[in-house]
């Protein structure tokens, strides 16, 4: 019997967010501006644009 949180990369709330994190991220916002838009911190903002090779 396997225990535990499944491997993967599960969803983001961010991830329906992506062409505008990306815009945003083009012209200049800050990431903090951009986690307290989305309802997110700034961290899980960074980690996320890292898995998506954003910056």
């Amino acid at each position: 019997m396997l225990l535990g949180r499944p491997k993967g990369v599960g969803k983001s709330k961010l991830d329906e967010y992506e062409a505008e994190i990306r815009a945003l991220i083009k012209n200049g916002s800050t990431k903090t501006w951009i986690a307290q838009r989305y309802g997110t911190t700034r961290r899980n903002l960074s980690h996320w644009l890292k898995q998506h090779s954003i910056e």
